[in-house]
């Protein structure tokens, strides 16, 4: 792995392969190969990614204030809309965005503070799944 890689591990987002690296500047996300010095895909969103992830090695997540898409790396495709945020993680900043090997459940987690007598800290958690109809599932919880 070269000097460069190595210096931008913490900026960037890197797939299971060391050669692949996205980078995302507000609205617009570019997935670059670092061995062949070559920009592979780029796509504007209509909102700013909040969140990306390589969720396997041809699939990045991307989150934005109201949708999750999955983008894979197959030729000219672009993001798919996989669902609507819902409402309890508005205004949650997006920590983690998980999936099941089979792409079925889908697992979006974010953190807001909570103003009260005591400053807490409280994680939203918002379980899909996708196979023939979908049902959300939520859960709380406060980190002290």
């Amino acid at each position: 792995m070269s000097i460069m890689v190595e210096l931008f591990k913490h900026l960037f987002s890197f797939s299971n392969f060391p050669f692949l690296v996205s980078l995302s500047a507000g609205k617009t996300l570019q997935i670059f190969n670092i061995e062949m010095k070559s920009k592979m895909k780029a796509h504007t969103m209509a909102e700013e990614v909040q969140f990306w992830k390589w969720i396997n090695v041809n699939t990045i997540g991307m989150v934005t204030e109201s949708t999750v898409y999955h983008w894979g790396m197959e030729g000219d495709s672009q993001p798919v809309k996989m669902f609507d945020r819902h409402s309890t993680l508005a205004g949650c900043q997006i920590i983690n965005y998980r999936t099941d090997s089979k792409l079925q459940w889908l697992l979006l987690i974010g953190i807001s503070a909570q103003v009260c007598k005591e400053n807490n800290l409280v994680q939203t958690t918002r379980m899909y799944y996708l196979c023939k109809w979908y049902f959300p599932r939520m859960s709380c919880t406060r980190i002290a």
